[in-house]
């Protein structure tokens, strides 16, 4: 494809890949900053790639890289998105935008450690702490289970133009 982004650009994960069981407990969020691009769009198009590849074409996959781009997230993120550290390292990223929650992607090679239920926790804290009582998002079919399993309640199965098949979500969060 022309103009395809090649992100497979290697990050010293080393003691994070230690112990693939293990559960860190060192992590930590902050704000997106913009010399985050690369790092954040490498976890996104990995995911995309690896893990979204089992539920999606490879044109489907195609279709989406171009949004995640580094020079397309710095404007696309500012002042929403957080990312999870894990160590020295950015480990994932999450959207939380008004009362929707957006973009939430884990490095694959850190799947199964809990990072994305952590990450998860802390944008439904930051929604309860700006007074919002029902979240919603697009689950994209890969990520239906996950967010099913934090109970996000499914509202109806929409077609993105870009996404493709994606399933809307609710969840109450506040009182």
């Amino acid at each position: 494809m022309s103009g395809s982004i090649d992100l497979y650009v290697s990050f010293p994960l080393m003691e994070i890949r230690q112990d693939p069981l293990k559960v860190r407990h060192d992590l930590t969020f902050r704000e997106y900053r913009p010399e985050d691009s690369t790092r954040v769009s490498e976890i996104i198009c990995r995911c995309l790639r690896e893990t979204n590849s089992k539920d999606y074409s490879p044109a489907e996959i195609e279709r989406m890289l171009p949004g995640f781009a580094p020079e397309q997230l710095t404007e696309r993120f500012a002042n929403q998105a957080t990312v999870v550290i894990q160590g020295e390292e950015i480990a994932g990223v999450g959207i939380l935008a008004g009362t929707q929650i957006q973009t939430v992607f884990v490095d694959p090679s850190l799947h199964g450690r809990k990072i994305g239920q952590k990450l998860m926790d802390h944008l439904e804290r930051v929604a309860k702490t700006r007074g919002i009582t029902e979240i919603g998002l697009f689950a994209s079919i890969t990520s239906r289970d996950f967010y099913a399993h934090r109970g996000y309640e499914e509202i109806r199965e929409v077609v993105h133009p870009i996404g493709g098949k994606m399933f809307e979500m609710k969840k109450k969060v506040g009182s």
